[in-house]
């Protein structure tokens, strides 16, 4: 395990994942713990999740690797009772009632009173240069969206990252989903989780901390924003519209061509009927994704992935 030093600023110094080579950045995650007595941060090693990854020499066209990756209650409990981010009620309150108050489906919807701090999901790739050739990665992070430091990088939380040539359809990111969807249930809760993923039992430290506050004040958050980009939402959710195929549009039932002309994608004139039928969460599910192998995120109802 690789310790590293830095002296830095502690406030905004909780993860430098691009501190070490692009080698160990892919083979070697970091938690920053804080050391009161000296102006540094040391890191240790964190948890690990087994994931289906592409093998074209497997007959099945796939093997499962180990990887690793940080769990989102975790990071929250770090940046707030050691990093003491702070987050203004007022602001998060005023975040609920704006939303509600434009009618914002998922916020109205939502079950929480309003207290709860509104985080992000971020997805993106990137070419990176290794010792002998670039290769490209795919990574997922999240941020605090009431947290804006004057440098945008030290608002972003890497929780996991892989090679995009590994990855295997979407069952790769499906697994890294479902436990990303337990660790951001629990800050739902505002409460270290209490059973392991899918009900499995706790083991090592994460027995220890089971049913504490997450947070020294008990604070809760609830996941409100799933962000990328065109490339990232495509390989995610894998719908079944594009520009290249008759139903062009992900949202509507926009089409490239047929006799309904109301619903030609370039029909912006009387009678245009495309732009009234934006889908809703029930109508993407239903004609917009493959009926198999879907992403897991549309079917975790739980209070903490309640968006559209």
């Amino acid at each position: 395990m690789h310790i590293f030093y830095f002296e830095c600023n502690i406030a905004y110094t909780c993860m430098m994942m691009h501190t070490c080579t692009q080698r160990q950045y892919h083979n070697t995650y970091f938690f920053f713990v804080v050391r009161k007595t000296r102006s540094t941060i040391e890191s240790e090693e964190i948890e690990s999740i087994r994931v289906p990854v592409r093998n074209k020499k497997s007959p099945t066209g796939f093997s499962v690797e180990t990887y690793p990756i940080l769990h989102p209650h975790r990071i929250i409990s770090f940046l707030m009772d050691h990093v003491q981010i702070n987050v203004c009620k007022a602001e998060v309150a005023e975040y609920w009632q704006h939303a509600r108050r434009m009618g914002e489906q998922w916020a109205v919807n939502h079950p929480s009173p309003g207290d709860h701090i509104p985080l992000g999901l971020h997805g993106d790739s990137a070419r990176l240069w290794t010792q002998c050739t670039f290769e490209k990665y795919t990574a997922i992070s999240f941020n605090i969206l009431h947290f804006r430091p004057k440098s945008v990088r030290y608002s972003r939380f890497v929780v996991f990252s892989i090679p995009t040539a590994k990855l295997f359809k979407n069952r790769t990111l499906n697994s890294v989903w479902r436990r990303l969807a337990w660790s951001f249930e629990a800050l739902y809760q505002g409460t270290y989780p209490q059973t392991g993923v899918g009900g499995a039992p706790l083991t090592d430290h994460n027995l220890k901390f089971a049913g504490l506050p997450i947070t020294k004040s008990g604070q809760r958050f609830a996941l409100c924003e799933f962000r990328g980009d065109w490339e990232w939402h495509c390989s995610m959710w894998r719908p079944t519209a594009s520009w290249q195929s008759i139903n062009i549009c992900f949202k509507c039932p926009a089409v490239a061509a047929g006799e309904s002309a109301e619903l030609l994608y370039w029909n912006i004139k009387e009678p245009c009927g495309w732009h009234q039928q934006e889908f809703g969460l029930e109508q993407f599910l239903a004609r917009r994704l493959k009926d198999t192998n879907l992403c897991i995120l549309p079917h975790v109802f739980s209070p903490a992935f309640y968006f559209e």
